[in-house]
C-alpha cells in the first residue's frame, strides 16, 4: 500500500513538472516572428530588424543556441538570459547578395524551456533591375514575361522511370500576368504543371515531367515543343530528351564501337556514306533506334543485333537538298554509352 502511494506521488510530481515545462515554453513570445519586409528597391543590400523576445513566466529563461539557415544572416542578442516578465532584443541582419524577387530565411532559437526551437522568418521581395532581368532571363515571351533559357535539355530518361525538368519564368511588370504553357501535340507520357498567374516582380516555375513507366517501344532522341503564351506574346521553347533502357536492373556487357564517327563528303559527287558499327563487348549489342535530324535522310542497317567481335553496316543516303550537317543518333543496350552520335558534313572538297 505504501509502495503504491509512493509511485502515485512520483507520477504526480512528474506530471506537474511536464505541465510546468510546457507552460514555460508557451510563455516565451517573439513579437512579429514572421516578419515580411515587403517589396524593397534593388538598391537595398542589407535588411535589418530587431525582434523582441519576451519572457512572460515567473522563472528566468536562458537562450542556449541560435541557429541560422545561411551564412548571409548575422544575429546579435542583447542578453542570453531573460529575467521573469522581462524581454531582450535579437538584432538580425540579412545580406541579400545577388538574390532578387522572393527571398526567405529562418532563424531557430533554442531555450532551456523546450527542446523544440522557436522560429523567426524573414521575408522580402527585391525588384530585379532590367539589366539583370535581361541577363538572367534572356528569352522574351512578351513585354511582361521572360524565361531563363532558350531550350531545355532533359538528358537520359530511363524506361520504367520518370524525370522532371523545369524552366523559370519572371514577371517584369507591376501587375499579375496570366500565361499558359503546354506541349504541342503532347504524347500521353509528358505533362506540364505551372501556376497560371505570375505575380508582379516574382519568379515562377514551369515543370515538365516525362513518365516512361508504361512506355516500352520508344527509344532515342525525342524532341518536343513547349509553347508559352500570354495575352500579348508567345514563344516556343524546344525540349530534348533521350529515351534509354534502365540499366539498374541489368547491365549487359555490350560495347559499341564506331571507328569513324565524322565523315566529310563532297556533296557535288557523293550522297552515300557507310558506317561500320562494331561490338567489342561480350554480350549481344542491340540497336534500339537510329534517327536522323533531317527527314530526307534514308538509312538502312544490315542487322540490329550484333554478336561479340562482329560488325554491322549502317548505310546513309543523303539528298542533295539537305543541310550541310546530318546528325544521326544511335541508341543501343550499351550501358556505358547508350546513345552515340555520328555526323556527315557536306562541303566542296
Amino acid at each position: 500500500m505504501i509502495r503504491h502511494i509512493f509511485v502515485f506521488i512520483v507520477l504526480l510530481f512528474g506530471l506537474a513538472a511536464c505541465t510546468h515545462k510546457s507552460s514555460q515554453s508557451t510563455s516565451i513570445v517573439i513579437e512579429n516572428s514572421d516578419f515580411d519586409f515587403g517589396v524593397v528597391p534593388d538598391t537595398i543590400q542589407i535588411l535589418r530588424h530587431s525582434f523582441k523576445i519576451e519572457n512572460k513566466s515567473s522563472d528566468s529563461c536562458h537562450i542556449i543556441k541560435i541557429e541560422k539557415s545561411c551564412g548571409c544572416t548575422k544575429v546579435k542578442i542583447s542578453n542570453k538570459t531573460i529575467p521573469p516578465h522581462s524581454f531582450v532584443f535579437l538584432d538580425v541582419e540579412v545580406d541579400l547578395g545577388s538574390n532578387y524577387n522572393f527571398f526567405e530565411r529562418d532563424i531557430n532559437i533554442y531555450t532551456d524551456y523546450d527542446t523544440s526551437p522557436q522560429t523567426i522568418f524573414v521575408r522580402a521581395s527585391r525588384i530585379m533591375p532590367n539589366r539583370i532581368a535581361k541577363k538572367e532571363f534572356p528569352v522574351r515571351i512578351s513585354n511582361k514575361l521572360r524565361v531563363n533559357m532558350p531550350y531545355i535539355i532533359i538528358g537520359n530518361v530511363y524506361h520504367g522511370q520518370s524525370k522532371t525538368a523545369f524552366i523559370n519564368v519572371l514577371n517584369t511588370s507591376k501587375s499579375k500576368t496570366h500565361f499558359t504553357a503546354s506541349i504541342i501535340d503532347a504524347p500521353s507520357y509528358i505533362s506540364v504543371v505551372h501556376e497560371e498567374d505570375a505575380k508582379p516582380n516574382e519568379i515562377g516555375r514551369i515543370v515538365i515531367n516525362i513518365d516512361l513507366s508504361k512506355v516500352k517501344d520508344i527509344w532515342g532522341l525525342q524532341r518536343f515543343s513547349l509553347l508559352i503564351r500570354t495575352d500579348n506574346g508567345e514563344k516556343i521553347i524546344p525540349i530534348e530528351a533521350i529515351f534509354t533502357e534502365d540499366f539498374s536492373i541489368k547491365k549487359p556487357n555490350a560495347r559499341i564501337f564506331i571507328p569513324i564517327t565524322n565523315y566529310t563528303i563532297d556533296y557535288s559527287t557523293k550522297t552515300e556514306v557507310k558506317f561500320s558499327i562494331g561490338n567489342i563487348g561480350t554480350d549481344v549489342l542491340v540497336i534500339r533506334d537510329i534517327k536522323a535530324n533531317q527527314q530526307m535522310t534514308k538509312m538502312s542497317l544490315s542487322s540490329n543485333k550484333i554478336l561479340p567481335k562482329e560488325n554491322a553496316t549502317l548505310t546513309v543516303k543523303i539528298d542533295k537538298k539537305q543541310k550541310k550537317v546530318t546528325e544521326i543518333g544511335i541508341t543501343t543496350n550499351d550501358s556505358k554509352e547508350p546513345y552515340k552520335m555520328v555526323r556527315i558534313f557536306r562541303q566542296p572538297i
